[in-house]
């Protein structure tokens, strides 16, 4: 029986709620893939266009967390590994980025916008790049999601959460095991 984690099933409760939204999904700190897939097969099974970006280095974490447990290299699955396992699944419409997101998502993802944005990587420097990059590129309706918040191991992830999410600018519309999940207001 292959079940889904309750965190994938709240990022597919998310996106249902994006779908009429302007925007593709983007996913940063993909690992191997567990939720890109499930992200991808429900856009295909909903018959939508929207193309899900899965953003990594596929070398695992970049650098050390100060802030938490993670080390570099932790969470380490090549990039060949990842494609050959959506294209067996025949996932084609999964586009990857690959390098560290610091400088990768403003030199490919500059013009793009998205309606869902999944963030799981774990480590205070790369979260902040995440959502710097996000919360310029988020349509108006779009959520945001945040993986390990209140998580004891990445306790980078709370703190850019609780000290760059604007609650002017966004309203929290669910929190649930170490997920939290945002609203984007309108301006």
């Amino acid at each position: 029986m292959n079940l889904i984690s309750s965190r994938v099933n709240l990022c597919l409760e998310m996106l249902e709620k994006t779908l009429d939204i302007d925007g593709d999904i983007i996913e940063m700190g993909v690992y191997k893939g567990e939720t890109t897939f499930q992200l991808s097969k429900y856009l295909l099974n909903n018959n939508s266009t929207k193309k899900v970006y899965a953003c990594d280095t596929f070398t695992g974490i970049p650098e050390d967390d100060t802030m938490g447990i993670v080390k570099r290299g932790d969470f380490e699955y090549s990039l060949d590994d990842f494609t050959k396992d959506y294209k067996k699944l025949k996932l084609d419409n999964i586009i990857t980025i690959d390098g560290n997101i610091d400088y990768t998502l403003e030199k490919y993802l500059n013009k793009n916008k998205f309606c869902f944005a999944w963030l799981d990587l774990d480590a205070y420097k790369s979260t902040l790049s995440g959502f710097k990059f996000i919360n310029n590129h988020l349509s108006i309706g779009g959520i945001v999601g945040f993986h390990d918040y209140n998580f004891k191991h990445c306790l980078g992830v709370k703190k850019v959460v609780d000290e760059n999410v604007d609650l002017k600018k966004y309203r929290k519309i669910k929190e649930n095991n170490f997920c939290i999940f945002f609203k984007k207001l309108g301006e």
